[in-house]
């Protein structure tokens, strides 16, 4: 599954012959040129080699990208007829896959959680962070990844059972900059304290829960807890 993902970043601007002209087709999502480009955020010469510093050799082959955007396409056609014979569906009633299924204006598709917490092994919470607000701020309005808090309170919950407890600590405070209400981002704050030992900063993370949900079950039985085991 890697290698179609990674493989279907190449397919921006791809041709499937020489000519820049019969390679377009704006019937087809796989032929359409400008489509393509638009799906990937980016434009021609990511595939197409430059004969020039304003232009572009659509007959050339010297770009790698471009024979793998070929056999992208004919994959994609491919996983296309499968789906169409799969589901006994009519062409034109069977649901077709095509670049924007994937990248959905991104030119690398990934979950969000993937790639945050591929930033936080590789460089470290703090880069994390500062990428999520970047993204956040650059594609929030768009189809492009999913902002919505369960998928980050989800991550963080994971880090906070994990041996990572500080970065999950890190990303419910941004969280809660975004989700002032989030009750559920201090219950995961109190998880994360939790496996540091700071049994305090937990029993005041729940504290905080529960001025906000006051009736949060979850909130509730994690102090009942914590205070009991204080006592």
């Amino acid at each position: 599954m890697t290698r179609i993902v990674r493989g279907l970043v190449l397919l921006a601007a791809a041709t499937l012959h020489p000519s820049p002209g019969a390679a377009q087709d704006p019937s087809d999502p796989l032929l359409n040129m400008q489509a393509i480009a638009q799906a990937l955020g980016v434009n021609c010469s990511y595939c197409h080699a430059r004969e020039t510093d304003t232009s572009l050799n659509f007959q050339s082959e010297e770009n790698p990208k471009k024979a793998v955007a070929r056999q992208m396409i004919a994959m994609t056609r491919d996983i296309n007829a499968k789906v169409q014979a799969a589901t006994g569906k009519a062409a034109a009633q069977a649901t077709k896959v095509h670049c924007l299924t994937c990248h959905r204006g991104t030119l690398i598709p990934a979950r969000l959680n993937d790639i945050i917490l591929r930033t936080i092994r590789d460089q470290g919470v703090e880069a994390a962070v500062a990428q999520y607000r970047e993204l956040r701020q650059k594609f929030f309005a768009r189809d492009a990844y999913d902002f919505s808090e369960p998928d980050l309170l989800n991550l963080a919950q994971r880090l906070a059972e994990s041996s990572r407890p500080d970065d999950a600590i890190a990303l419910m405070t941004m969280n809660l900059e975004f989700n002032p209400t989030s009750a559920r981002s201090y219950i995961v704050m109190s998880r994360a304290y939790t496996r540091k030992r700071d049994y305090d900063m937990a029993i005041a993370q729940l504290k905080k829960a529960l001025e906000i949900e006051p009736g949060n079950g979850i909130a509730k039985g994690y102090l009942s807890q914590l205070e009991s085991d204080r006592r």
